[in-house]
Order: structure tokens, then C-alpha cells, then sequence
């Protein structure tokens, strides 16, 4: 009975050693390099001296983690937990009142395409006018970029789903309109405001004698073959029966200002880019300083497409600095509506 009593004392401690602790045999690597602990998992495989890990899930329980990351892969989902990398992936949050994400969960998305939502709250600590619409859209598109209301446009020619200009252009019967279909970048304002604002100023330049530009347009006609009109800036603005009407509105084709705030310099006709400080509203150049530039057709051409001007050319009354004519209404003239040089002439 002492006997037995002692082997089943040594059965119940043999069975608690085996609930706590196994003792794995040797482990192998087989002949595909996966490293294999005989009855249990396989750890990861073995390359050119280099053992890989491939668990099925890891947890890291504490800080301190280190080495390069830059190889590691994740899935965006949107569905994953908030705080994943997934989660991350597909919807990164960015400092301000947008949320961007992927074009897998964007509405419409295409290749490479995200969009941003408004945050209202946000737009409104901003002091930024917000409504219900998605604040901004940027789809990538056959190597083209389309931007807010210009994302609608299905970017194919003819277009199969327009946006609001395509479809303005072809309810106009517009022939030469531009077509978001042809544009490497097409921006569509949303918002009723402004489409594209650029901005820039000479401060940040670094260089000591440079051209600024705000914006730099381009158009390289090198097409000998076809029948073709090559324009660098071209502007149409549209006005439907009745809109534009009042004291500050009106619709114009294109407004060029300049703001002076430092001395007045007049210019003549054999100094127009006087040293001492000119400034003109509006320059017209011929050549782009190309040595080999011949002499250009006109400086401005004033024609018609389409429809005809009541006035050519309008002079303002009070525009041009000169002498007062009319101190009550505060009228001004005298002054030189248009200089030209000797032996210039005008012929009608």
C-alpha cells in the first residue's frame, strides 16, 4: 500500500511538470528551408545564412522595439479597429479639417485616387465657410489629375459622364472650349470661389537676379503636319441672360491690377523698363529672349469670334493721371491716354 501510494505521488508530479513544461526534440530544416520544431509549429525558413521569422501573429507586450521597418507591408481597411495600421493606411489624418483615403473605399475612387471630407466642426474653428459637400477631390486618372467638381467627369473623349463645365461647353455649342476630357490637370471649383489660386513672392527666392513667376504657361507649336492653334493662356467667361447685373458686378474676360505703393515713374516710349522702379499692369514682348526670334504679327489684335464689341478700346475717364477738370465730380483729365514713339503711326 506504501508503494502504491508513492507511485501515485509520482504520477500526479509527473503530471504537473507536463501541464507546465514540454521538452521539444531537436528541431530541423527541411529541404524547402522551413524551420520545423518536431510536433509543434513552423518557426520561419532558413535563406543564405538568414533565419526569417514567419509566425502567425506577433505581440509585442512592451517598448524598445528596434531596427528598419521600411520593408514592412500592411493592407489599408477602412473596416479595421481605429489605431491599426490598416486603419491608418486607409484613412490617414492629417493636421487640420480633412480626413484623406484610399481610392479602395472612396466614392468612385480610380487609380491612385483619394478624397477628403470635411470635417464641420473643424472648418468652422477655421473660420472656414463649410456645407454638407465632400471638401476636396483629387482622382488620378491615366496619368492625369482631376481636382473637386472635375473628379465627376469620367475623363474619357467623348466624355461619357460630364462634369458642370463639360456641360456647360456643350450646351453653349461651344466648338473651341476646352474640355476637362483634355487636360492633364483639370480643377473644378466646388464652392463657387476660385478654381486654382496660386501665390508666390521674391523674398523666398535665394537667388540674387531672378524672374519671378506666378504662373508659368507654355504652349510649344512643333507640328508642321496638321492644321493647329497653339494658345498659352486662353480665357472664356460666360454670362446667361440677366446674371451680372448691379453696381460691383459685371463679367469680364480677364483682369490684370497692379498695386503700386512705391514711387510713380512714367514711362516713355524709348524707356518702358525704366531701372528706378516701373510698373505696368500689362506687358506685351515679342521674342521670349530667343536669339534666333523673329518679328512677331501684332502686339494685340482685338477680332471677332463669334460676336462683335460695341468699343474697341475704352480709356477710362478718371484712369489716366492728369489735370482736374471737374473737382466736384472728381473727374480727371489731360493726361496721356496712349504714347507712342517717333515717327509711330496710326492707320485706319
Amino acid at each position: 500500500m506504501r508503494a502504491l501510494r508513492s507511485l501515485l505521488v509520482a504520477g500526479v508530479a509527473l503530471g504537473s511538470l507536463a501541464d507546465a513544461e514540454q521538452l521539444l526534440s531537436p528541431g530541423r530544416v527541411d529541404d524547402t528551408e522551413r524551420v520545423i520544431v518536431p510536433g509543434g509549429p513552423t518557426l520561419g525558413r532558413y535563406e543564405a545564412g538568414k533565419y526569417i521569422a514567419t509566425p502567425d501573429a506577433i505581440q509585442i507586450r512592451g517598448s524598445g522595439s528596434t531596427g528598419d521597418a521600411s520593408g514592412l507591408m500592411a493592407s489599408p481597411n477602412a473596416a479595421a479597429a481605429p489605431g491599426s495600421l490598416a486603419k491608418t493606411l486607409a484613412e490617414p489624418t492629417f493636421p487640420g479639417p480633412v480626413t484623406v483615403q484610399d481610392a479602395l473605399t472612396a466614392p468612385g475612387g480610380g487609380s491612385g485616387a483619394f478624397w477628403t471630407k470635411v470635417d464641420l466642426a473643424a472648418m468652422a474653428s477655421y473660420g472656414i465657410p463649410s456645407s454638407a459637400r465632400v471638401g476636396a477631390k483629387v482622382h488620378r486618372l491615366s496619368e492625369r489629375l482631376l481636382v473637386g467638381a472635375a473628379t465627376v467627369d469620367a475623363g474619357d473623349y467623348p466624355a461619357s459622364k460630364k462634369d458642370w463645365y463639360e456641360q456647360l461647353e456643350s450646351k453653349a455649342s461651344h466648338p473651341g472650349g476646352f474640355r476637362t476630357s483634355w487636360a492633364q490637370t483639370a480643377s473644378i471649383s466646388t464652392n463657387g470661389g476660385i478654381g486654382v489660386l496660386g501665390a508666390a513672392r521674391t523674398s523666398d527666392i535665394q537667388l540674387p537676379t531672378f524672374q519671378l513667376a506666378m504662373g508659368g504657361l507654355f504652349a510649344a507649336h512643333n507640328n508642321t503636319t496638321s492644321q493647329q492653334l497653339a494658345t498659352a493662356l486662353y480665357a472664356v467667361a460666360f454670362r446667361e441672360p440677366g446674371a451680372g447685373v448691379g453696381s460691383s458686378a459685371g463679367t469680364v474676360g480677364g483682369e490684370v491690377d497692379i498695386a503700386n505703393k512705391g514711387n510713380s515713374l512714367k514711362l516713355t516710349p524709348s524707356s518702358v523698363d525704366d531701372a528706378r522702379g516701373h510698373t505696368t499692369a500689362l506687358k506685351l514682348n515679342s521674342g521670349a529672349a530667343m536669339p534666333n526670334a523673329t518679328a512677331a504679327s501684332a502686339g494685340l489684335t482685338i477680332g471677332n469670334n463669334r460676336g462683335k464689341f460695341l468699343t474697341g478700346l475704352i480709356v477710362a475717364q478718371n484712369a489716366i493721371e492728369g489735370v482736374a477738370l471737374d473737382k466736384a465730380e472728381g473727374d480727371r483729365g489731360g493726361g496721356e491716354a496712349i504714347g507712342l514713339g517717333a515717327f509711330r503711326t496710326l492707320t485706319w
